[in-house]
């Protein structure tokens, strides 16, 4: 039931302006010319191993958006990765339990034996951890992020 309370739908350009604003909500930095471009150079190269992905309710208010792309690894295998770009949380594992179903649906649909998931560390509560862990996601590498010094 959970995996049906948000739905995951291709981001259109005709829904920028609302994607916009989960984005300014989660990264205020990031202004409307910004993401703008961001769409521009995303949607150039949108295909079916790319694009931004909406997690949606049934009055289609955005609760979630992500980017996803198909790498490739250095032995070769294949993976999705899909990246969070901004996420409005309800209480409860409704969204991480759509985003995993939504994930297993796409690597199935592109033939994919793996996925990986980059979500934001304040997004990843207790509870969605044991979700992910049931699902069979564990914690695979380390990103740390730094300013260019020189």
């Amino acid at each position: 039931m959970t995996a049906e309370f948000f739905r995951a739908q291709r981001v259109t350009s005709a829904e920028a302006e609302i994607a916009y604003s989960l984005v300014a909500m989660s990264h205020p930095h990031v202004g409307p010319a910004a993401w703008a471009r961001y769409l521009r150079a995303h949607g150039r190269h949108a295909s079916r191993e790319r694009g931004l992905i909406a997690l949606k309710d049934s009055r289609g208010c955005m609760h979630g958006l992500f980017a996803f792309t198909v790498v490739h690894s250095l032995a070769g295998e294949a993976t999705l990765h899909v990246t969070e770009l901004a996420a409005a949380r309800l209480p409860g594992t409704m969204l991480i339990d759509s985003l995993v179903s939504f994930a297993n649906k796409l690597a199935l649909e592109l033939e994919l034996p793996a996925i990986q998931l980059d979500l934001q560390p304040s997004a990843v509560w207790e509870q969605d951890r044991e979700v992910m862990a049931e699902s069979g996601f564990t914690l695979d590498r380390v990103t740390m992020r730094g300013r260019a010094t020189g």
